[in-house]
């Protein structure tokens, strides 16, 4: 009998510690378990926000407009010159094609006195087969009235200081506009501007 009971008891024993041993088993898988996944998607997620801002990247800089295919150069027959309406601003322009390219050539009236656009551009396409370059002698005609614009009506033109501001840009590609300028005077003794109070 006593046998008996021993063998109960060590069978007891040993089905608790095989119990054990499982619960002790099931913890550590759930626990490797666990920590596999944290794993994964702390590794799905460096990875996504790698990917993301390399992408974000590759667009930025595809976004980012290119050197000028023409580039343009002007040179004043006079630096600053004082003129009235009916003047005319002369000046040399220089045009470097780079490569065959398309280009909308533009012009603009700036009244640096009052930083606003005066007279607004009316632009003009052309297009260069080859690499060239191009020199010639450009003159403006300053009109008797400034035109109408917007809600502003023709009007005089105010003594001050001006800017003709000139742009080449490339239609096909992204790039960089070429800018120059010409600087130049309306004269408060002109016959035909608006007169100045005292």
């Amino acid at each position: 009998m006593k046998e008996s009971s021993d063998l109960l008891e060590t069978a007891q024993s040993g089905v608790a510690q095989i119990v054990e041993r499982h619960e002790q088993g099931a913890v550590a898988a759930d626990s490797h378990f666990r920590i596999s996944t944290f794993g994964f998607l702390a590794g799905f997620a460096i990875f996504f926000f790698f990917n993301m801002w390399l992408q974000s990247g590759l667009e930025a800089r595809m976004r980012e407009p290119g050197p000028s295919t023409v580039n343009l150069g002007v040179v004043p027959l006079l630096d600053n010159p004082i003129l009235c309406p009916g003047d005319t601003l002369e000046y040399t322009v220089t045009v470097v094609v780079n490569g065959p390219a398309v280009v909308d050539s533009d012009a603009v009236i700036r009244n640096l006195d009052e930083s606003r656009t005066e007279i607004f551009s009316q632009t003009m396409r052309n297009l260069y087969a080859a690499p060239s370059q191009l020199e010639t002698r450009s003159r403006w005609k300053i009109p008797d009235m400034l035109p109408a614009s917007g809600t502003r009506p023709e009007r005089l033109w105010k003594p001050g200081n001006y800017r003709r501001v000139l742009a080449i840009t490339n239609v096909a590609n992204i790039t960089l506009p070429s800018i120059e300028k010409v600087d130049f005077r309306i004269g408060t003794a002109c016959p035909t501007v608006e007169k100045q109070e005292n």
